[in-house]
């Protein structure tokens, strides 16, 4: 019998612990390090929208649009509901109605579950908005949760199916042995192991760039702002030209947004501000908000390509796990990434998206 390879992940957000429980659960030996904790890094400030119908047709995940709804429906059943998704749909538009029904058009050509509401509908499913947009798109099958909750139960997840999990050390480099396994380097500690999974988000770049690999992976930021609401205000995840925001819980409403830097005029605490404006314009009650906190966020965005999974040229006991968006990919890609690892054959939905 050979004896279970013993594989480390580095990075314990949504995407690394996925990754971790699917290993763990098919009788890997697996660690899951991070120096922060399960969660806690960009996945915590990640707006937690599960969707495809919504998403570019032609961008990143394309491959596996028609998967991440189902595969996030069995992970959950997998754990027994713990996960804790809402599966309230969403509904989204534009400032102009020939937009929206031509992107609900190229929705339905790529055979996405849509359907076009007019104002009357749209009042009924989201009564507190002001004004309802003439025409919007409905996802009744996406799903909102909470990111950070979640890579963190999935965490547990893999613990409770054999892994081990290491936080408070940081990875400061990564040495591929001549011999086969690749040796960590833990602040004053050293970790061997036979395959080692790079899942830091962002971070994955800097870890490989000692080793001569160049990713196209850059850091881009976003905002996840948290308003206190005495009441719910919204019924499912609303993205408008004004405002995209979900009740995270029947007290709290988020919103995600865009970062264009560090200038006065438009730091997290405008955009906040702004945000605020918007949605005590155009919600029934949204006036009653008071902000709670604002987050900044470094998502692992790729460059001119998919996401970025596979083994690295080279080093075949390293691999790669880093694109966005992770939370809408993460229950996909972390079976395909267990199924690539411990089967030794390359599944063809990850074909083409190695390092190279």
């Amino acid at each position: 019998m050979r004896a279970a390879p013993r594989i480390a992940i580095v990075g314990a957000g949504i995407v690394g612990s996925a990754i971790a429980y699917f290993l763990a659960a098919r009788g890997a030996s697996v660690t899951l390090i991070d120096a922060a904790g399960p969660g806690a890094g960009v996945t915590d400030r990640a707006f937690g929208w599960i969707n495809v119908a919504l998403a570019d047709p032609d961008g990143p995940g394309a491959n596996f649009k028609h998967r991440v709804i189902d595969d996030y429906r069995k992970l959950d059943d997998r754990l027994h509901g713990r996960l804790n998704i809402a599966w309230q749909g969403a509904l989204s538009w534009s400032d102009d109605p020939g937009r929206t029904e031509a992107r609900f058009a190229d929705l339905k050509r790529a055979d996405h579950r849509v359907t076009l509401l007019d104002t009357a509908q749209v009042a009924r499913l989201e009564p507190t908005l002001k004004s309802p947009p003439a025409l919007a798109i409905f996802a009744p099958e996406d799903g909102m949760m909470r990111p950070g909750v979640s890579a963190r139960v999935l965490a547990a997840a893999a613990m409770e199916a054999g892994a081990a999990l290491r936080v408070g050390q940081a990875v400061d480099n990564i040495e591929p042995l001549p011999t086969g396994g690749v040796r960590l380097w833990l602040g004053n500690d050293r970790a061997e192991f036979d395959r080692v999974v790079l899942a830091a988000g962002a971070a994955v770049a800097d870890l490989c760039r000692p080793l001569g690999l160049i990713l196209p992976l850059e850091a881009s930021p976003s905002i996840l702002t948290r308003f206190r609401s005495p009441v719910p205000i919204l019924n499912r995840i609303v993205e408008s030209p004004e405002f995209e925001a979900r009740m995270e819980t029947p007290n709290y409403l988020v919103t995600a947004e865009s970062y264009q830097g560090d200038r006065s005029d438009c730091g997290p605490e405008v955009v906040a501000t702004g945000l605020r404006k918007a949605l005590a314009t155009g919600l029934t009650g949204g006036e009653a908000l008071t902000l709670d906190s604002v987050q900044v966020g470094m998502r692992p965005v790729q460059v001119g390509c998919g996401p970025i999974v596979g083994r690295v040229p080279g080093s075949p006991c390293l691999y790669i796990a880093a694109f966005h968006p992770g939370v809408i990919l993460a229950a996909t890609i972390g079976g395909l990434v267990a199924q690539d690892m411990l089967d030794e054959t390359v599944p063809t939905e990850l074909e083409g998206l190695a390092p190279r």
